[in-house]
């Protein structure tokens, strides 16, 4: 976890990628779209971030071998901010 908007996106890439490839699934791209807005909210307010990751791989890599064509996957997760933590956003 980072509270700075810039290396939390580095993270998120780097995990998404390392947690991909440990799965064994094979992308042939992976985005990583980071909303780090609740970083900016005011401490004592609510707030989150979230990461949605999406990753393109080949049919016949998730299916039948032979099976032609891509499918993009994708998933979002949200982490609640501390509430009274000190904010670089």
């Amino acid at each position: 976890m980072s509270s700075d908007p810039a290396a939390g996106a580095a993270d998120a890439q780097q995990a998404a990628a390392s947690s991909l490839g440990r799965s064994g699934l094979r992308c042939s791209s992976i985005t990583v779209d980071v909303d780090t807005e609740g970083l900016a909210a005011p401490v004592g307010e609510a707030a989150s971030v979230s990461a949605t990751v999406s990753c393109t791989a080949r049919l016949s890599d998730l299916a039948l071998p032979g099976l032609g064509g891509s499918k993009t996957l994708s998933a979002t997760m949200v982490s609640a901010v501390d509430t009274w933590a000190v904010r670089g956003g």
